[in-house]
């Protein structure tokens, strides 16, 4: 995706910039975004908006994905709602630190009249 995003920013014109967005992968790449306009109508003067696209698409949205995916895992094992009561005793283990994530460096976090 950086490339393609660095390819749509570097063509220099608008044949240039249909070349790029006429290879398959790349449309489909595109079509992922979410973004809607026809990539044959795609010009120099809308460029800006087909990058906008990308780089949300890119940065925000799959990693969404990612985070929902890692929440979920976290409710299926039954941290999430200790995480959420006390955030900041569990800060070091979601942030860079000394501290080592280990099954024990959360079982003590855990309040002992819910450990099993």
């Amino acid at each position: 995706m950086n490339y393609l995003i660095l390819q749509v920013m570097n063509s220099e014109d608008d044949h240039q910039l249909q070349a790029t967005l006429s290879i398959d992968e790349v449309s489909d790449l595109v079509a992922e975004t979410g973004y809607s306009k026809p990539l044959a109508n795609v010009n120099m003067d809308n460029r800006e908006e087909l990058v906008n696209s990308l780089t949300l698409y890119h940065l925000m949205i799959k990693a969404k994905s990612s985070i929902d995916q890692f929440i979920e895992g976290l409710r299926n094992v039954g941290l999430l709602r200790f995480i959420r009561d006390d955030p900041e005793i569990w800060k070091p283990l979601f942030v860079n630190s000394k501290v080592s994530l280990t099954a024990i460096s959360c079982f003590v976090l855990v309040p002992e009249n819910c450990r099993r």
